[in-house]
């Protein structure tokens, strides 16, 4: 299995070297499926994004903006497993990420532009948004083509249609050509050397003459097959019928018919193949891509790919005309379009940087079909693709990706190891593995709820570590918000123990503004959402805190026995809590009597 065992970046932007530097290790990265990195704002998301972009050309180029300091050397490492195993490293003298995969980041394509404007003598700055233009083609390649002419290479040998087939579809399939191209070395000895070539012209005289049973047929169609060059390029010609495979005859005779035609023409330009490749996949390309925009343009503007200059680019219209959702599919088909053309090597890597987060929910499903197509086609062809996608929206919060292989990441640059109270996860493990009756709702009653009255954990057959009763939990859970997570010099805090005792503390401040006449109800009222829509309907105003956070003290709190999907969903409510916006939210609640 291919992957991605770890990706390191050393003095770029806001990292050093050493312990300072961006070091992410993956358990799971693999190849030809969505990889998600999930990291909160300023984690260094972009930082990666821009170290790719560096190395995309060849050995690491750097605006001096991007650099960590003027003295610093920088570099980017990525460690491969599988076919490709081993470490390689770009920096200012070597290129040896580049050398084996193409590399390719789609971010924003907005950009704000200095505006000067002049009036009676004074000038007037101000600033513009404009959307970058993709350039497709840097150089548009010259027009060339193979002169096929069916008729032509029938009279040639002297063949009757129905014996000869039709192959100038062929010499306009780019993929196809993309093939032979490889095989260019084995076309031409096939087509230089006399004793292959006496074989072909045996063979072909016996099929003119239609003597299929002679000597002289066994034998060049016995010595035609022996030969290693023909049969490599016999297995290219063989994939034209995928539904309808000629008989054997057929088929060498039809690579007898390229051979000799592709040699002819190699003869006289040595490049003709390279060369007709090049063209055939540029028009290819210019229709896919018009499609595409057609497809998504609804900005009732003319927008297709243009020639100019030599070059072909997709110009997007001017902000103020254009959608930020018609811009962002936009601009992110374009751009993968793009990377498909430049994806030559075996292996690639695709960042998309955040586009994902600002697309609304039709043009996401959208283009997570165009991007799950792509990697589709890339492993149908045997191509080794990364498609790594870096967010700050929790796909196990945010229902935002809707592919069916996709891996999650979690990145936390502050902590080196995530611990949680073992007690406290395995008390939830036992809750979900339970039987509905007694013991589970008392589990929840007591234990992952708030309750008025404390009891025994011994009575539960629940142990935990110097905590008697379901009061002292409380209390332990109730310490770790105040001593630890709200202390903003610690970022030592116990997610799973901050999540409960956030729900404990808000079912609490319910529980104190109702009426005692409705308290036991509370109580016994299963799921925190249903105890809150209980308190509404006694016309109580509670926070909206109290929903918005309810992915945090809810989904944290439904373990399974899968180990890496709990640490997933800790690291995930370790991220979130971190936030500052979110912490304040959690201070108000805990502030409440």
């Amino acid at each position: 299995m291919n992957k991605i065992k770890s990706i390191k970046f050393e003095n770029i932007k806001g990292f050093g070297s050493g312990a300072n530097a961006f070091n992410f290790k993956f358990d799971n990265c693999d190849a030809n499926c969505v990889n998600i990195i999930v990291a909160p704002n300023g984690s260094g998301k972009s930082s990666l994004a821009t170290a790719f972009k560096s190395i995309s050309n060849g050995r690491l180029k750097l605006a001096a903006i991007d650099l960590y300091d003027d003295e610093s050397n920088p570099s980017v490492t990525i460690n491969l497993a599988g076919d490709y195993e081993g470490i390689y490293i770009s920096d200012h003298d070597k290129s040896e990420i580049s050398k084996i995969m193409d590399v390719f980041v789609i971010n924003s394509p907005l950009n704000a532009r200095k505006i000067n404007r002049y009036f009676a003598g004074n000038i007037a700055t101000s600033a513009e948004l404009s959307i970058d233009g993709i350039q497709l083609y840097k150089e548009i390649p010259p027009e060339y083509g193979f002169d096929y002419k069916y008729s032509k290479e029938c009279s040639r040998y002297g063949l009757k249609r129905t014996q000869f087939t039709n192959l100038c579809e062929l010499f306009l399939d780019f993929k196809l050509l993309e093939r032979l191209l490889k095989c260019k070395s084995d076309i031409q000895k096939c087509y230089t050397q006399k004793r292959i070539q006496k074989f072909f012209s045996l063979f072909i005289y016996s099929i003119k003459v239609a003597d299929r049973v002679s000597r002289n047929f066994r034998d060049s169609k016995e010595r035609i097959l022996e030969n290693r060059y023909f049969n490599n390029i016999k297995n290219i010609i063989a994939t034209i019928y995928p539904d309808n495979e000629p008989d054997a005859d057929k088929l060498i005779l039809n690579t007898i018919q390229v051979i000799n035609f592709v040699g002819r023409n190699l003869v006289e330009n040595p490049h003709l193949l390279k060369q007709t490749r090049d063209y055939q996949k540029f028009k290819f390309y210019v229709k896919r891509i018009n499609e595409h925009l057609n497809l998504f343009n609804t900005t009732r503007r003319e927008l297709k790919a243009k020639k100019r200059n030599g070059s072909l680019l997709i110009d997007f219209a001017n902000p103020r005309v254009i959608s930020n959702g018609e811009r962002d599919i936009l601009s992110f088909i374009g751009n993968l379009v793009k990377f498909e053309i430049t994806f030559t090597k075996d292996i690639g890597i695709l960042i998309i940087d955040e586009v994902f987060d600002y697309l609304d929910g039709n043009n996401l499903i959208a283009v997570q079909y165009y991007l799950s197509e792509f990697i589709k086609q890339c492993k149908n062809s045997g191509k080794i693709l990364f498609p790594i996608i870096l967010t700050h929206l929790d796909p196990s919060i945010f229902n935002t990706y809707f592919l069916s292989k996709q891996k999650i990441h979690y990145y936390a640059p502050y902590i080196n190891e995530l611990h949680s109270n073992v007690e406290i996860i395995e008390l939830i493990k036992m809750r979900s593995s339970l039987a509905p009756g007694p013991k589970r709702d008392n589990i929840e009653k007591f234990c992952l709820h708030y309750c008025d009255t404390s009891i025994d954990l011994a009575q539960l057959d629940v142990e935990l570590e110097n905590i008697d009763t379901t009061n002292d939990l409380y209390l332990a859970l109730f310490d770790e918000v105040r001593e630890k997570y709200l202390n903003k010099s610690s970022l030592t805090f116990d997610p799973i123990k901050v999540a409960l005792a956030l729900r404990i503390k808000i079912e609490k401040n319910i529980y104190n503004l109702l009426d005692e006449s409705k308290r036991s109800e509370f109580i016994n009222t299963h799921r925190t959402i249903n105890k809150i829509e209980f308190a509404e309907k006694q016309d109580i105003e509670l926070s909206d805190a109290y929903y918005i956070l309810r992915p945090l003290y809810n989904e944290v709190l439904h373990l399974s026995k899968e180990d890496r999907s709990n640490k997933n969903k800790l690291t995930s409510c370790y991220l979130y809590l971190s936030n500052m916006v979110i912490r304040n939210m959690i201070n108000l609640i805990f502030d409440e009597p």
